[in-house]
């Protein structure tokens, strides 16, 4: 038996192989199953192959409608026609994080604020920006926007941030004695006045 299967005999040479037509010229030829699995339409030769290379699919591309022009091979796994096409591809269709949970509907809505470019609060024109108050709706299988928001510059978010962070520790920190302490704080920050407004954002 391990003369059989040593490498000089006919037994070995042709294990694990499978015989397939090919598909240009018809004769049978044998091919590692492995090989079969991964390529779509396996050729005899280089001659054949160089021939199956010349036959063309036209079909449109699933984007833009562009006619593409492919290999038998490339029409069955290719589906647009350029890099841009296929990146549009990838944010769209149901089960897309994009689709779902809205991602795109926020940077659309993101995108129109930031063409303002002046701060809801201090009016200025010079930026990072911050973007506060969007909602969405998201019971429905569409994403709806609720509220748009507005555009806060750098230092008004931070200056309204900054007290709600100590306000959300304060539950934690009732038992160390501190929250006294934090309360003085944050109304030294700011008014009264303004600290209800915060408190509603």
């Amino acid at each position: 038996m391990a003369k059989e299967l040593s490498n000089l005999s006919k037994l070995s040479r042709t294990a694990g192989m499978v015989y397939v037509a090919c598909p240009i010229c018809g004769c049978t030829f044998a091919r590692h199953t492995s090989h079969v699995a991964r390529v779509a339409n396996p050729t005899c030769s280089v001659a054949c192959a160089a021939k199956a290379r010349e036959v063309r699919v036209f079909k449109p591309c699933i984007i833009c409608g562009k006619e593409m022009e492919q290999t038998p091979s490339e029409a069955a796994r290719v589906v647009t026609c350029s890099k841009r096409c296929s990146f549009v591809k990838k944010t769209r269709g149901k089960g897309h994080p994009a689709k779902e949970h809205g991602s795109a509907i926020y940077l659309a809505t993101v995108k129109k604020l930031y063409a303002i470019g002046r701060c809801e609060n201090c009016t200025t024109n010079i930026g990072p920006w911050a973007v506060r108050g969007l909602e969405f709706d998201y019971s429905q299988p569409e994403v709806r926007l609720i509220s748009a928001g507005s555009l806060w510059c750098r230092s008004c978010h931070l200056k309204l941030v900054a007290p709600l962070g100590s306000i959300a520790r304060e539950g934690k920190r009732k038992q160390s004695g501190l929250t006294t302490r934090n309360n003085n704080i944050i109304n030294e920050r700011i008014p009264s006045s303004e600290h209800k407004k915060v408190v509603a954002a």
